[in-house]
This record gives structure tokens, C-alpha cells and sequence, in this order.
């Protein structure tokens, strides 16, 4: 429930004016919290956060993170370099999202939600490889799409390789980021396409 930041879907909701999907989307995000912390005992929650906190905060240059924070970290001696050029990108990332998905139209279509998923696999300090799980909704649109499906096919590829010995690579060899390259080609595709129809 955490894994994603879903609180990173609420502009969106926002935007869209789904405010009963608002509330329902809270209580059970709460719901849900409160059950795990009952069902295990062990506060895993609090665990998680910690955890997470500490990993970006040492910003996490593993191989299995694949966000831009580790590939910012990858080529950076700096961590202070590092963070400043992280915030700025996110903020453009975000800025470019949410624009595209400000309009007249308060429909909730699958490349928005797809688009603002993709952006938080991006942005997230930490993104596992297994999170790229989310990334299925904007492949999903792809098929309704009418541009090439080569971007689509490529992006596919990058994001579902798995390097069996990454500690024979440089961090600072672009196929050490495979699957933040990815995303990001996918994020473009879907920010600049349209659908034939709107699944």
C-alpha cells in the first residue's frame, strides 16, 4: 500500500474532481494501514518508513533501484549536487503530468491514470524493480494508441531486463539504469500520443 507513495495519486483525483473516490481512497488507505499494524504486531509500517527514509537519504544506487534518484546518484560524487538536480527534475516531471492532465475533460481515462503511475515509479526515492509492476496500466494503453509500437516495444524490453551480475557493470554505464530509461521513454510516448479510442 505504501511501495508507490500512492498519496502522489490525490492531485490527480483532484484535478479530475472525483471526490468520492477521494474519500474512498483515504479510508482505505487507512483501513488498510490500521489492519496490517493489527494483523502482524510488528509495526511494519514504521519499519517500512524508516527504512525508506534511510535509503534516500543515502540515496540508494543498488541496481534494483531503478528510480531517478539512484540514476541521478549514479553520476553524481555529490550527494548535495545529487539531491538538487533529483528535486528540480521531479518538479519538471511532475509539472509536465499534471498540466497534461489538466483539462476540460474530467474523465479519468487510462493514460492519465497511466501517466501519473509512470510518474511515480520515476520519482519515487526508491523503486524496486518489482514495483514496475504499475507500469502494466501504460502498456495496457499502448495497444489503443496510434503512433508506432516500436517506443512501446522498446521501453517494454528495458523495463523487463534483469542483469544477472550487475556488479560487473559501472554504475555510470547507462545499462546499469535499464529500467529508468525505460520509464522514462515510456513516459514521454504516452505524453505525447493519443488513443484511438478511449479505453
Amino acid at each position: 500500500i505504501l511501495k508507490i507513495a500512492p498519496i502522489m495519486l490525490l492531485p490527480l483525483l483532484i484535478l479530475k474532481r472525483k471526490y468520492k473516490t477521494i474519500l474512498v481512497f483515504l479510508l482505505s488507505f487507512i483501513i488498510l494501514n490500521l489492519f496490517t499494524n493489527f494483523l502482524f504486531r510488528q509495526n511494519l509500517i514504521n519499519s517500512f518508513i524508516q527504512v525508506l527514509n534511510q535509503l534516500t537519504n543515502q540515496y540508494s544506487t543498488f541496481y534494483y533501484n531503478q528510480s531517478l534518484a539512484a540514476f541521478v546518484g549514479r553520476f553524481s560524487d555529490s550527494q548535495n549536487i545529487a539531491r538538487y538536480i533529483n528535486m528540480l527534475t521531479t518538479i519538471l516531471i511532475w509539472f509536465v503530468v499534471i498540466i497534461k492532465s489538466f483539462t476540460k475533460n474530467t474523465q479519468l481515462d487510462l493514460k492519465t491514470y497511466s501517466t501519473h503511475l509512470l510518474a511515480m515509479l520515476v520519482t519515487s526515492p526508491i523503486s524496486w524493480q518489482h514495483y514496475q509492476f504499475w507500469s502494466l496500466p501504460a502498456f495496457l494503453f499502448t495497444l489503443h494508441s496510434k503512433s508506432t509500437k516500436l517506443i512501446p516495444f522498446l521501453s517494454f524490453f528495458l523495463i523487463n531486463l534483469n542483469i544477472t551480475n550487475p556488479q560487473q557493470l559501472s554504475t555510470t554505464n547507462t545499462s546499469y539504469s535499464h529500467v529508468f530509461i525505460g520509464n522514462i521513454i515510456l513516459l514521454f510516448y504516452l505524453s505525447f500520443t493519443s488513443a484511438k479510442k478511449n479505453p
